[in-house]
């Protein structure tokens, strides 16, 4: 049997490399000002490239919970009256993630004169960045069906918002959209959650970001109220790209729309309302840990008339949850007009 020859001489494995970092450059978090590796960065999500250089499947995220008593004043005694150090941690695991593309062979290419590697290159790294963003508001939005390295967790009760009067998502119908009251309704409720959320810091004040789906944003349209202060206010001419490529800023809330934010066809009392589960976040609510950068392997078939490619790698998400709780990131179940 011959050798098969390969499409160019270039390092398959710089080739792998460039297309994860076309993919991370891509992801809309990235893109927005969302996602950072610093710890101390107040980003919701946090990224964790533990794995890129050491071996392992699963990465811990330690929590340490400040001390919460009243302390002990004068020269009372302090021995014997030191309060614990309570801890938690956060497991999240990775898995590989591929996927290829196959030509038509030999007589295709001369017909379209297509550059192989570059397309396949682009589109694959196009795929990675989706699947990807996907990944994250799958997590975040508790979307059970999708199990790719880590198992979904649904929001816990304590981190669920409804829109209007409903109390649940069997209990939403069309007077539960999104609109000004609500928004105002979550500024506030979120700064008195325990545990608390993390917030977003920028010069000198706190704020949370808020990921909502177009039908959502479609309602809060047709607010008159919401209108209104859009045009008497809003902020203007930050150079953060979080604010500045934000739909909207309302009071500690950045708004951003995303068609990736989790919908449903199945709430209210009958089963049949559509409806969208937005996602408020605070600092590292969603963290996503990143593998080695997998492989970059081309392939040739029926006598090297045909070739594909396949790329990958190996990263996980989850959303940050200790001790039973969704620590950084609170859901906002609203009826959601159909488009």
């Amino acid at each position: 049997m011959g050798n098969t020859g390969s499409i160019s001489a270039m390092n398959p494995q710089l080739w792998q490399r460039v297309t994860l970092i076309d993919a991370l450059e891509e992801i809309f978090f990235k893109q927005n000002g969302m996602m950072s590796a610093k710890p101390e960065a107040p980003a919701p999500i946090f990224l964790k490239p533990d794995f890129k250089t050491k071996k392992g499947k699963k990465v811990t995220i330690p929590l340490v919970i400040k001390p919460s008593g009243e302390g002990v004043d004068g020269d009372k005694e302090q021995e014997g009256n030191e309060e614990p150090l309570t801890t938690y941690s956060q497991d999240v695991e990775v898995n590989q993630k591929r996927n290829a593309i196959r030509l038509e062979g030999e007589m295709d290419e001369q017909i379209n004169a297509l550059p192989m590697r570059k397309i396949a290159r682009k589109s694959l790294g196009g795929w990675q960045s989706e699947i990807m963003t996907k990944e994250i508001f799958r997590k975040g939005g508790g979307i059970t069906a999708y199990t790719f390295a880590n198992t979904p967790v649904a929001p816990n009760a304590s981190r669920v918002i409804y829109g209007g009067n409903a109390t649940a998502d069997s209990d939403i119908d069309s007077a539960d959209k999104m609109n000004l009251d609500l928004l105002f309704k979550i500024s506030n409720t979120i700064m008195t959650m325990v545990p608390k959320l993390r917030p977003i810091r920028y010069k000198g004040k706190n704020y949370f970001l808020m990921l909502i789906h177009p039908r959502q944003r479609f309602d809060l349209m047709q607010d008159s109220s919401y209108l209104t202060l859009q045009k008497d206010a809003g902020f203007r001419g930050s150079k953060n790209i979080l604010f500045s490529g934000a739909d909207a800023i309302v009071d500690n809330l950045i708004i951003h729309a995303h068609n990736y934010v989790p919908t449903f066809s199945d709430w209210g009392s009958l089963s049949d309302q559509p409806g969208a589960r937005a996602l408020v976040m605070g600092s590292q609510a969603i963290i996503m840990a990143l593998g080695k950068e997998g492989k970059w392997v081309e392939k040739s078939f029926d006598y090297d008339n045909k070739w594909a490619i396949c790329t990958g790698s190996i990263w996980g998400v989850q959303k940050a949850r200790f001790n039973g709780v969704d620590y950084g990131l609170v859901s906002i179940d609203t009826y959601a007009t159909s488009l």
